[in-house]
């Protein structure tokens, strides 16, 4: 079992603080959702609500549902399943890793080659759509204008623009698979140009 779920016991140091600050570096919003929330479960902390460390993701789960109103929390899901994603993602430093992989992946394909990428949360996506629309764009400036600093041709053309996600079909023989989106690129020749 993995999320609020997940019982097992674990040390959460960053508590000390309202807010981690490895969670400040992603999205606006889904860093303020999750900023909400752990600023609501310090605030039950200091409180009283908490008598000492918290020790377990149980008792991180239990402390953020308290602390969430129920008009915020979601049907059919923990109202902790984003903290404890925030939480996953920082530790692991995901994005970071999903960041240095894309440029090494393109640069072992061949012309031709394609690039198949599954995020599975928004902030994945949101490298991937934003990696894959630069390398889809020629960075040529203006007869006497310097826009970019380096001029190059693009390397990559967006197999589809918009992702695929699952049918609903999908999603109900696999509800892990609702926030899954694919997008593919294909690896330009040198001397391609783009359609």
């Amino acid at each position: 079992m993995s999320g609020a779920g997940a019982l097992g016991p674990k040390t959460f140091g960053l508590w000390q603080s309202s807010q981690p600050p490895t969670v400040t570096k992603y999205s606006p919003r889904w860093t303020g959702d999750c900023a909400d929330m752990f600023a609501s479960a310090a605030r039950v902390s200091r409180e009283g609500w908490l008598e000492a460390p918290i020790e377990t993701t149980g008792q991180l789960a239990r402390i953020v549902a308290q602390a969430v109103p129920g008009k915020f929390q979601r049907r059919g899901f923990h109202p902790a399943t984003r903290v404890f994603q925030a939480l996953r993602i920082a530790v692991n430093d995901e994005l970071s890793v999903l960041e240095n992989a894309l440029p090494r992946a393109v640069a072992a394909l061949r012309p031709g080659g394609r690039l198949a990428v599954i995020a599975f949360h928004s902030l994945e996506d949101h490298i991937v759509k934003e990696f894959f629309r630069g390398e889809s764009k020629d960075l040529v400036n203006p007869p006497y204008e310097q826009i970019y600093e380096v001029e190059r041709k693009a390397t990559l053309k967006e197999v589809n623009r918009k992702p695929i996600t699952p049918a609903e079909a999908e999603i109900k023989e696999n509800p892990r698979a609702r926030s899954a989106k694919l997008r593919v690129v294909e690896k330009l020749s040198v001397s391609s140009e783009q359609e």
